[in-house]
């Protein structure tokens, strides 16, 4: 079963590679806002991958580190999410 899926996948690669030099060029016009779009995707990237390492950076330590996250780090990590008050109150 390995071997067939192993055959697959190397059977579409080789398929993506062909479809991609094989195709025509194409006559494309990029305007400024193409380049104002891209731009703002690689800042929202960056950001977006800021915060995520920022959330999560105890347990990226902890996991080179081999050892198990404090009892603060973890609490960071899930969001400190603060209990909300209940209707009763």
């Amino acid at each position: 079963m390995k071997v067939s899926m192993r055959r697959t996948g190397i059977a579409v690669l080789i398929a993506a590679v062909v479809y991609v030099f094989a195709s025509p060029p194409a006559a494309a016009y990029l305007d400024p806002g193409s380049g104002s779009y891209l731009i703002q995707l690689l800042i929202g990237s960056l950001l977006g991958a800021g915060l995520a390492i920022k959330m999560f950076w105890g347990r990226i330590v902890s996991f080179f580190t081999r050892s198990k996250p404090t009892e603060a780090e973890a609490s960071e990590t899930e969001g400190s999410e603060a209990e909300a008050p209940s209707a009763e109150d």
